[in-house]
């Protein structure tokens, strides 16, 4: 719960405010079992389907090797390095995010809503490991979060060419 404020930032977001996060404790319950309690901050920008540009990520190079995603925290796949598991990949006008290997990680954006979603396999487990967010048109991104095992972590995809 909390309040949210809609409203312009040029750069930054359409709505921000500061939240209470809250999930009750429950044995049952394979991530987070004794729950938590967090104010965070959120903000959101309006997605908008650019008919020009197919993209969902309007700043990425019309190149291979054009963006780069991390994912993010404790519970990163190896091997992760301070935290980060960090991954060049290319972004298609298609919005198919293809990435060369060793390691299988592969996904998709949605042009219709800016979804972005898919999948990294972690070499050292054999394990899937999905990830999915959305695309922040205004600071020019995607993020979101990933699931391993009994915990998440952040993903953040961005723009370049590396």
């Amino acid at each position: 719960g909390g309040r949210v404020s809609l409203r312009d930032q040029p750069s930054i977001s359409d709505f921000d405010g500061q939240l209470r996060w809250k999930k009750f404790s429950d044995s049952r319950e394979v991530r987070y079992a004794t729950g938590f309690a967090l104010n965070v901050w959120a903000l959101g920008s309006r997605y908008s389907r650019d008919p020009i540009n197919p993209r969902t990520l309007p700043l990425l190079a019309p190149t291979s090797r054009n963006a780069e995603l991390s994912l993010i925290g404790p519970s990163a796949p190896s091997p992760a390095v301070n935290g980060s598991l960090d991954r060049v990949l290319t972004w298609l006008e298609t919005n198919r995010l293809v990435y060369p290997g060793p390691e299988k990680l592969s996904g998709t954006s949605d042009a219709r809503n800016g979804k972005v979603s898919g999948t990294y396999t972690d070499p050292a487990t054999k394990k899937a490991i999905p990830f999915s967010g959305v695309v922040f048109q205004k600071q020019n991104l995607a993020g979101g979060v990933f699931v391993n095992g009994a915990r998440s972590g952040a993903l953040r995809i961005l723009p370049g060419t590396y």
